[in-house]
């Protein structure tokens, strides 16, 4: 028996059905179904009725079902014992495919630093495609992985097809910023296409294409100058009519950190949604170092939260 297989039971209970239990958890229908048909052979037993209309729980499910949710209070209640932390020893190797989730695996490797000084994490930033390809291959332990809306279905795609799970742990806007003097700020309104007309400054190295395929703007109309770190972009939107496309809390957050501040504009037609998480391999247990950085994750965004209330 794996722990996951009571999460999967945990998860079909709690949203109902198979189906909506795996794209909650962005895996595939097959994978929890699977698990959870050796999960029944292992025991002896049926846990659920199957049906065209659903599944229900077998009596023997619902006891099955009831344990699971003891083992994971169980579980939570492990989290908030103290004095153990020094006793977790374990490497764990993780990768981001963007400036934001650089920031939270940093900060949470900060944070680990001060409560499980036998974890060791070694970080590294990819694309997308390349962090999910690696950690399904287990050249990486764990992902942390942000993407906007519109890339939303081609993302699930790849972590149903790669049987990984998803846990989203942060939320966000796509903002337009620009320096507070901008010619746009002098708009009584702000379109897309207005904004289109300006430089735009990314740490981006290729064109993305979600400006082109979703706001009507030709690959010729863009003008990119790319910088390789945060501090240069934002100096470089200060001084010029360039803008940035940033996620808007961490926009206003680092407001708060470096010298160069940006103005997040009102864009009546840009409504983008940026979303992050943490990624592992659905089908391998997790170890108590890869469990204390994925909590560590959940905290570290959870206080990303509270800085931009």
């Amino acid at each position: 028996m794996q722990l996951n297989q009571f999460k999967f039971l945990i998860a079909v209970d709690k949203y109902g059905s198979i189906s909506k239990a795996a794209q909650e958890l962005y895996i595939s229908q097959s994978t929890i179904s699977l698990s959870l048909i050796n999960l029944e052979e292992e025991l002896g037993y049926v846990l659920l009725n199957r049906s065209k209309r659903g599944v229900t729980f077998t009596p023997e499910g619902k006891e099955v079902l009831k344990r699971a949710y003891e083992i994971q209070n169980v579980l939570d209640s492990l989290k908030d014992i103290t004095g153990s932390s020094e006793e977790i020893i374990g490497e764990v190797r993780i990768a981001s495919n963007s400036h934001l989730g650089m920031n939270i695996i940093t900060d949470t490797m900060l944070q680990l630093k001060h409560q499980y000084e036998g974890i060791r994490v070694y970080a590294q930033r990819d694309d997308v495609k390349a962090v999910l390809k690696k950690v399904a291959q287990n050249e990486l332990d764990m992902g942390f992985i942000t993407y906007h809306s519109l890339a939303a279905l081609d993302v699930q795609n790849d972590l149903k097809r790669l049987h990984l799970e998803f846990h989203k742990t942060y939320f966000d806007k796509q903002a337009v910023c620009t320096r507070k003097d901008h010619p746009l700020t002098k708009l009584p309104e702000v379109y897309f296409e207005d904004v289109a007309r300006y430089e735009r400054v990314t740490m981006v190295t290729k064109k993305d294409p979600f400006l082109t395929q979703n706001f009507g703007v030709k690959d010729s109309d863009i003008s990119i100058v790319t910088l390789v770190d945060v501090l240069n972009l934002r100096k470089y939107a200060t001084q010029t009519d360039a803008v940035v496309i940033f996620p808007k809390n961490e926009a206003l957050r680092s407001n708060e950190m470096f010298p160069y501040k940006l103005t997040v504009l009102d864009v009546k037609d840009f409504d983008v949604d940026i979303v992050g998480g943490w990624v592992h391999h659905g089908t391998h247990e997790m170890n108590a170092a890869e469990q204390c950085v994925a909590q560590a994750i959940e905290n570290i965004c959870q206080s990303y939260s509270e800085m931009t209330l």
